[in-house]
This record gives C-alpha cells, structure tokens and sequence, in this order.
C-alpha cells in the first residue's frame, strides 16, 4: 500500500511539473543535436522557396560516416602464490589480444540517424575471432517534439558516477576495470519527449528477454529541473516479477557536485541462494529491497589548467547482498527433489545441482560484480597534463566493505593527435583468500594497450 501511494504522489507530481513545461515549450527551442550527439551539415537556402517545411529541408544534408579503432592488448598476471612463495614466474600467467570496432553512422533527413557498431577480437591462445554486434539502432522523431531509438542500443540510465542502481535496463552495467570495446546494448525502443530544459519524459520497451507477448519489460522516468535541483522518478514492470521504483538527484554546490539514487521494490528479482537439508536451491528474495548510491565530486584547477584533477567518492548501499562468504565453503553439497519452485516467466525449474557453494553460485549466474555485498565504497581520481598535456595518469580503489576485499588500480594513459593511444595500468586485488575480489586468486594484473583510432 505505502509503494502504491508513493507511486502515485510521484505520478501527480511529475504531471504538474510537465502541465507547466507544456505551456512554456512553444518559446522553447529544442536542442536536438545535444539530445543524441549528432551534427548537421547546413547549405545557404537563402535564393530557395520560403516555406517552413522546405527550409527544414535544405538545412539538412544526408551523410555517410565511418569510423573505428584498433587495439592491440597484452595481460601479464600474478597469482597470489607469487607473492607468498618464491616469487617464481611458474606462478604467472599472460592473455593477448586484439580488438577491433567499426562505426557506420548514416544522417538522414528530418533527424533520422542510423547507427551500428560491430566488434572483432582476436586471441592467439584461441586463434578464432570472435564477432558480435554491440549496438545498432535508428532514430526517428514526430516533428522534433517526440523521439524514438528503436534496436540494440546502450542507455544512459542513472545519475551516479559508477553505481547505478535506478538502471534497470541496461544488460552490461560499468566496469571497474575499463573494458577495452564496446559496452553490450540491450534491445528494445526508447521514447523520449523533452520541454525545453524544464523537463524530460523516458520510456523504454526492453524486449532483449522477450520470448511471449507476456515477458516485455517496461521502463520509465520523469526528469524535472528546479532551481539548478536536477530530480527524477522512475518505475520499472514486468509480469510475474515485483515493480521497482526509484528516485535520483542531483545539484551543484560551491563547485562540488552531489548525486544519489536508490530503488525500492516489495522483493527481489533476482535469484538468491539458499540451502535446505543439505542441497542449495535458488529462490526470490521476499522481503523488501532497497538499493542506493551516493556519490560526492569535484574538479580542481591546478597549474592554470582547469579540471586538471578530479576527484569522485560513492557509496553503495545494497540490502540484497550477501555476508556470507560463499567462496570460502567448500563443502559439497548434493542434488535433492523435489523442485521447490519454478519461474513462472521462463517455465525453468529452480533447482539444486551437486557441488560447491561456488561452483553453484556461478553454475546459476547468481553473481553480479559489485553487488555481492551489502555495502561498497569507491574512489576515482584522474589528473589531466599530467608530465605532459597529452598524457593522463588516474588512481582508482574499490572496496566490499562488507568481506574486506579491495581493488587498487593506477593508470597512465597518453593520446596524441594521431588518436594513437598508449595505456599502462596495474592492478591490485587486496584482502583474504577466497573473498570477492580475491576469488580469483590473482593478486596483480599488469596490462599494455596500444591503440589506434580512425
């Protein structure tokens, strides 16, 4: 009952906000190039009929572009025994690779844009490539009040700088580590509706898991702008698993920056472990679930430079994590019947299988980096011009303070004019055996990337 209040005061008020924006939109110049980062190409029409339509026209220009990068990326891996034994390279390990993207981009008239990207990596350990198509989308629009992104596509959905738990629609969230590539996009059509900079209107149909008419998922959130107050309500549905509400903000305040967001939902709708008399099974999370981010940020002029350093914390707050240490127990644990219960959406059998906590814990994809305990905290940092004005050198840390584990991880990066990228990174994975970040039992990752774009 409280959730469906709270959902409709949100509803009422984003409405009353939107009401006022309406009536301020016809003095409101839409910026379409700033909503989906496209350019256009103007010609001088002025010796050409004057007619609102016509005129739309002869500003726009059909174009066809191009464009990629090429990465050519070399691991060097030391596993904890390294460091606790002789120090010996037996204790090692290296991966190599090269990744390829390639980006067509078509401008069509009226707005319309089409979009695809596609990815090629190479292992010499493999010898096969490996293909896959991360995003590809159209955009269309209704008289530039009413805008679509319909495919595979990557939104951006949160207000955080790393933990992001309003975005539900996205099937790849941010990586700790930066991947080298391209993020994952998630299928499905985005509607957008703008009034002015007073506020914004997000929908979002995801069909990636779409297998019945009954398993579409639906998405949205209402943006408003009040007194450099950035604030924002958003609602996520889908039959047979329990809705998610959520809420973020954002506002500036003497040069620092502050953002948060968190959801709220009756239970969980991810899968959770459990065992009963001696098997492990999973199950819902029944009772109520919240999730939230806080994030607080500055930049900092050094040298004359401004933004030259800027600095980043968050917190992340997660009550559908775990304490347990589920990759310390190595019992095995065996197969039982009956099924205690079944996926309504899926028709898949939730059901124990023989083995280990952990091998049961990745067997069932119940692991989300990130999100395995109930509460992190991180810092980012990164210094521009650093040596020199084309090189960049960054330091970033994540800890699970619920296990104690941590990531450390430093960054030297250099790009010229000629986007020739050089990057250097190590890093570190700090705490007990058998912990989150630890699990793998790596303890230094040292990596070289050598880059090129076109």
């Amino acid at each position: 009952m409280t959730i469906r209040i709270l959902s409709i005061a949100t509803i009422v008020f984003c409405g009353q906000m939107l009401v006022a924006s309406v009536n301020a939109a016809d003095n409101i110049v839409i910026d379409e190039s700033s909503m989906f980062s496209d350019t256009q190409s103007l010609v001088d029409s002025s010796k050409l009929v004057n007619t609102a339509a016509f005129d739309t026209l002869t500003k726009e220009k059909k174009s066809l572009g191009f464009s990629g990068n090429i990465n050519a990326v070399g691991d060097g891996i030391l596993s904890q025994k390294y460091f606790e034994e002789n120090a010996s390279l037996a204790n090692s390990s290296t991966q190599f690779g090269l990744i390829g993207d390639a980006f067509i981009d078509a401008r069509l008239l009226l707005g319309y844009k089409a979009f695809l990207s596609l990815e090629m990596q190479y292992s010499p350990t493999v010898k096969l490539p490996s293909f896959a198509m991360p995003e590809v989308f159209v955009d269309a629009n209704i008289a530039k009040h009413v805008y679509f992104r319909a495919g595979k596509q990557v939104l951006q959905w949160g207000r955080c700088y790393f933990f992001t738990p309003t975005d539900l629609v996205n099937v790849e969230h941010k990586s700790f580590i930066p991947k080298i590539g391209q993020r994952e996009g998630t299928f499905g059509v985005k509607t957008t509706i703008p009034f002015g900079t007073l506020a914004n209107l997000y929908g979002f149909i995801d069909l990636n898991h779409a297998t019945r008419a009954d398993s579409v998922a639906g998405a949205g959130r209402c943006e408003v702008r009040i007194s450099g107050v950035e604030l924002a309500a958003s609602a996520w549905g889908r039959k047979y698993r329990n809705p998610v509400f959520g809420a973020d903000a954002s506002f500036g305040f003497f040069g620092i920056q502050f953002a948060a967001e968190g959801t709220l939902s009756k239970g969980g709708n991810l899968y959770r472990m459990t065992e009963t008399s001696g098997a492990l099974y999973t199950v819902h999370e029944k009772d109520l679930v919240y999730k939230g981010a806080f994030d607080i940020g500055r930049a900092f002029t050094i040298g004359e430079i401004t933004d030259r350093l800027q600095v980043t914390g968050e917190v992340f707050l997660n009550s559908a994590g775990t304490s347990e240490n589920v990759f310390a127990d190595s019992s095995t644990y065996k197969y039982s019947s009956p099924v205690l219960s079944s996926d309504p959406l899926t028709g898949a059998n939730i059901s124990a299988m023989s083995g280990t906590k952990t091998q049961f814990f990745f067997g069932k994809n119940l692991y989300s980096p990130n999100e395995y305990g109930r509460c992190y905290a991180a810092l980012f940092t990164s210094f521009t011009h650093f040596i020199i004005a084309d090189m960049t050198a960054s330091a970033n840390a994540m800890l699970n303070c619920t296990d104690g584990s941590a990531i450390i991880a430093g960054d030297i990066s250099y790009t010229n004019l000629a986007n020739l990228t050089i990057d250097l990174s190590v890093t570190g994975f700090v705490g007990a055996q058998k912990h989150e970040y630890t699990m793998s039992g790596n303890a230094m990752d040292i990596r070289l990337n050598v880059g090129l774009g076109f």
